[in-house]
């Protein structure tokens, strides 16, 4: 098989949290060279990288460019639409799709953009239990690898290979219709301006009492899987945190004061 030249560095990411194995990182490595996709972050990562580096084979150089973080926020940063992966169900992965239609949507994402919009990103859960419901609830779109349901796991390097194919197998369909897959929107939110009014909507709706204080989570998943499917740009991150604000406001005690200014006939802004 003929080597790809370079790391494409543009999209989509691939974000590893928690891995633990030197060999699965290192076959990451190679299919994300394979696939020329990149760059590779990994979220609080601990193997070994002699054997990573021996299981690279051509992708050494993806492995030596990786950058580790502390946090999935903190990988998410600068990151337009973000794929989660999962193969197991639940209250909080009802949502989730086959790989190749949100691939399909994610090279949408891309293509409306251009070339200056923000990448994209796979993420991908430790080895032995996936992703968790916090993890999840920081994707915009959750992917699941269609399998025989006798046996649902699969190899870390595998389900990376797979995703990135079916976004390289989207590319060449959506370059032979001439004409790009659902698009997202024009302009894509950078992930970590939407989690932090995903972060202020919460307060400010705990503040009102509309989320139990015992298990916020609950019905925020639901709010976050609607702003995810939403496809949010810049301006509605920004319209959406100003909302947030003024929730709190009026509830920590704005409200009196809104209330002053309409007897005295003022403008509330």
């Amino acid at each position: 098989m003929a080597e790809s030249s370079s790391v494409i560095s543009s999209s989509p990411r691939v974000i590893l949290v928690g891995p633990r194995g030197g060999a699965n990182v290192g076959a990451v490595c190679r299919a994300i060279k394979n696939m020329g996709a990149g760059p590779l972050i990994t979220v609080g990562a601990d193997f070994d990288e002699a054997a990573a580096r021996d299981w690279a084979v051509h992708g050494v150089d993806v492995l030596e460019a990786r950058r580790e973080v502390g946090t999935l926020e903190e990988a998410l940063e600068g990151c337009g639409l973000v794929v989660g992966t999962t193969a197991r169900t639940g209250a909080y992965r009802s949502d989730c799709r086959p790989v190749r239609v949100v691939a399909s949507e994610l090279v949408g994402a891309e293509n409306a953009a251009g070339p200056e919009g923000l990448p994209s990103a796979f993420v991908f859960g430790p080895e032995d239990r996936g992703l968790s419901n916090h993890d999840v609830a920081r994707c915009h779109r959750l992917a699941v690898i269609p399998t025989a349901p006798d046996y649902i796991s699969l190899n870390l390097a595998q389900a990376v290979l797979l995703c990135l194919y079916e976004v390289n197998l989207a590319r060449m369909e959506a370059a032979a219709a001439e004409a790009p897959p659902v698009a997202v929107s024009t302009e894509q939110a950078d992930a970590s301006a939407a989690e932090a009014m995903l972060v202020a909507m919460e307060e400010a709706l705990l503040t009102i009492g509309f989320l139990s204080e015992d298990n916020p989570e609950h019905i925020m998943a639901t709010i976050r899987r609607i702003f995810g499917r939403a496809g949010l740009d810049p301006r509605d991150v920004r319209t959406l945190h100003g909302l947030a604000r003024q929730i709190r406001w009026f509830a920590e005690g704005g409200r009196e004061v809104a209330a002053t200014k309409r007897a005295e006939g003022k403008k509330l802004r």
